[in-house]
């Protein structure tokens, strides 16, 4: 095979190839027999009537810096799917640290169930410690649900500290509708 024959040849094989790709994108497809093009989706509503948007989700992100209790109110009618828990604490010698979170209700409300809510401690990790302070932390990847009625409250609480101790506890998830 001369030059002109393997350049001819690749040519040729290189515009095949380009064709069998670009075609099939091309392509028409023919209906089934039978069968009806679909109708246009027309929406009617006007500015002064727009077509109603439920958000999905809705970010949340509560953070608590202080030892001792931090509320949070749930907006009415949303429910909390809490993702993760993370935080840091800073100790002085002889401090600890236990996190913990609940619901609860106001005006003393139950659930369907009878219970006021729910409540959990949190693992923590010390990370160091050399005598003049202790360096805790928890990156806690969860599935709670705090449901957003009856004037619920998402309760945080920092216990432990002293000296100069500091502490961080961030809440993340999202809200979404109850109905």
């Amino acid at each position: 095979m001369n030059k002109q024959t393997l350049s001819l040849s690749s040519a040729v094989f290189s515009f095949a190839a380009f064709f069998m790709l670009v075609a099939p994108i091309n392509a028409q497809h023919a209906a089934p027999a039978g069968a009806q093009d679909p109708a246009p989706v027309k929406i009617a509503n006007t500015l002064a009537q727009p077509v109603p948007v439920i958000p999905v989700q809705e970010p949340f992100t509560a953070t608590c810096n202080t030892f001792g209790t931090c509320n949070f109110v749930l907006p009415e009618g949303k429910r909390l799917v809490i993702e993760s828990v993370t935080g840091n604490a800073n100790l002085s010698p002889g401090a600890t640290w236990i996190v913990r979170m609940s619901t609860t209700y106001a005006s003393g409300a139950q659930l369907n169930n009878g219970s006021s809510g729910w409540s959990v401690t949190m693992p923590t990790t010390t990370l160091f410690s050399n005598g003049v302070f202790t360096f805790v932390a928890m990156n806690n990847k969860t599935y709670l649900l705090a449901r957003a009625a009856f004037g619920s409250v998402l309760q945080v609480v920092n216990v432990g500290g002293g000296g100069n101790s500091t502490v961080e506890t961030v809440v993340s998830g999202y809200l979404i509708p109850t109905a």
